[in-house]
């Protein structure tokens, strides 16, 4: 019983730590790309001492290859001011983190 409940106290402190490593090197490199609700990948940015963020709808496949398919919209004029000149940058980030073949971009009006 002891060694049980000691197993489960490290497995937590070492899931504690490695959460830990994530958000250093996300506040570190100021930007990260995460799941949020069942249709939408949120690209975040820290900018002027906050967290700003785009969602960008993604549709799911669930035997092809892709098996994601995030929508970039090709009129990027609906997306706050802060991101307006930054497009280009977003989008090689979202590659970076949402590597083919799980995950395609898709560029829709």
């Amino acid at each position: 019983m002891i060694l049980g409940l000691s197993l489960l106290g490290i497995m937590i402190i070492i899931l504690y730590l490695i959460y830990l490593l994530k958000r250093s090197k996300e506040n570190r490199r100021g930007w990260k790309i995460r799941k949020t609700g069942n249709n939408y990948q949120e690209y975040a940015e820290f900018d002027s001492g906050k967290w700003r963020s785009l969602n960008f709808k993604f549709e799911m496949y669930s035997k092809e290859v892709p098996r994601h398919a995030i929508v970039i919209p090709k009129d990027w004029s609906n997306f706050p001011s802060w991101a307006q000149d930054k497009r280009e940058v977003i989008i090689l980030r979202l590659k970076e983190v949402l590597k083919e073949p799980t995950y395609t971009l898709l560029e829709k009006d």
